[in-house]
């Protein structure tokens, strides 16, 4: 039986509610006395008949085995004992009432509960029958184990000093024919004993050669395992050397591949920004000749109102006002024009760096295949590996990786192609 199980059953609601019910009880029995209003002796055996129910249960679960109480089943009486104690908590302790309904319906919920055990038709005294049955058929069944095992012991026991006697016997026949052979033996080495020296040595001689032989071909299997595993490592390695170079030619391909992708992609960047810059340039330049339109014609009029005659306050405050309106017209129109400027040299810059990105062939047309190769790598390198698309400065200055045996012609390369790259942002900047 396990602890969850014993918790289970030790901690559940309907002991609490036996407990209630044995109170209410207690008290009912004093209180329903012969001066009852009702029917006292009627009352008196309804109350001893709930007490008989409520100590069948207890009997009951006394009875159960723990470990087979399971908790739908404690749920089930519970809902029953609860039934009993709501019709017992709803009498009012009032002498002169009649509570004989309420009692009956304690009763009913009694008869429930009784129902409900029957119902269950669990045989507490038939478990324990049955358990107290496989309990003495397993002694039973052990006990006649136990009593072949006795007698296999005692047969063992009983050949083992049989063997023991027929052992002892025989090792003294055995010693006494072992005594005769030394003898015998004695008596061939005395008379052999030349020939058995020249054997011994001529079997020493044998043992010698096979030994000899057997490290020869030992030594002869390792050589060729030894030759046979280097030409395979060399195979392997020549294989690896072949992918490896398999592999390199790839990354050229794919890097320069990646040169051309960039190139392509910075290019459409450059074009959709110069749209954009376009756009914007367009809408500053109306937004501010809208706005300078206003101010003029606010001036205007408020120039008008100020050389008039004869002019009234209220006039004075207009044209105050319109003089207001038109300045600060005049300073919106002036910071529009300055950002449709602003937005048109960064059109200008886009559509530049676009064109000289379209124009990389012609301008790799000057190098070397190699070094023409290492600047389309280069390209390749910024926008997909460094990540820098679009991150490119007024004076900005292209990093290209030069190889190793190019030498002084790489790094007069890079002097060239950064030239020639400064030279497109400072005309434009002029």
């Amino acid at each position: 039986m396990s602890d969850t199980a014993t918790d289970m059953f030790d901690d559940h609601p309907l002991w609490a509610e036996l407990g209630d019910i044995d109170e209410w009880l207690s008290e009912l029995s004093k209180t329903f006395d012969p001066s009852y209003a009702g029917l006292p002796g009627l009352a008196s055996g309804i109350i001893g008949r709930i007490e008989l129910v409520v100590g069948v249960t207890r009997l009951y679960l006394g009875m159960v085995p723990k470990e087979l109480a399971s908790r739908p089943l404690l749920d089930e009486l519970k809902a029953a004992l609860s039934s009993i104690l709501v019709q017992l908590q709803s009498i009012k302790w009032d002498d002169e009432a009649d509570y004989d309904e309420e009692l009956a319906k304690a009763n009913t919920a009694a008869d429930d509960l009784l129902s409900t055990l029957h119902r269950l038709g669990f045989r507490p005294v038939q478990f324990l029958e049955q358990q107290q049955e496989a309990d003495t058929n397993e002694r039973e069944r052990v006990a006649g184990f136990l009593d072949r095992s006795q007698a296999a012991v005692e047969r063992l026991e009983s050949e083992g000093e049989r063997l023991a006697d027929a052992i002892a016997e025989n090792k003294q026949a055995a010693e006494k024919d072992l005594n005769e052979l030394r003898q015998q033996i004695d008596e061939v080495a005395d008379r052999f004993e030349e020939e058995i020296n020249d054997g011994v040595e001529a079997g020493k001689k044998r043992i010698d050669d096979q030994i000899t032989t057997l490290q020869s071909q030992y030594n002869s299997e390792i050589d060729r395992q030894k030759t046979r595993a280097n030409d395979e490592l060399d195979t392997m390695l020549e294989h690896i050397r072949t992918r490896k170079a398999e592999l390199d030619d790839l990354i050229e391909d794919t890097q320069a591949v990646s040169g051309y992708v960039a190139e392509d992609a910075m290019a459409r960047m450059f074009r959709e920004r110069a749209e954009e810059a376009k756009n914007l340039w367009l809408g500053f330049t109306t937004a501010a000749g809208v706005v300078t339109i206003i101010s003029a014609v606010s001036l205007y009029f408020a120039g008008r109102t100020a050389l008039e005659d004869a002019v009234s306050s209220a006039d004075v405050v207009r044209g105050i006002l319109r003089a207001i309106i038109g300045v600060g017209a005049g300073v919106l129109a002036t910071y529009l024009f300055r950002q449709a400027s602003i937005q048109q040299r960064s059109f200008q810059d886009s559509r530049s760096a676009e064109a000289r990105l379209g124009s990389l062939d012609a301008f790799l047309a000057r190098f070397e295949d190699d070094d023409a190769m290492e600047i389309r790598r280069g390209v390749g390198q910024r926008v997909y590996i460094d990540g820098q698309l679009g991150e490119v400065a007024r004076a900005w200055q292209a990093s290209v990786t030069t190889k190793e045996s190019t030498g002084q012609r790489g790094t007069a390369t890079k002097k060239d192609i950064t030239d020639n790259e400064e030279q497109p942002d400072e005309n434009l900047g002029s």
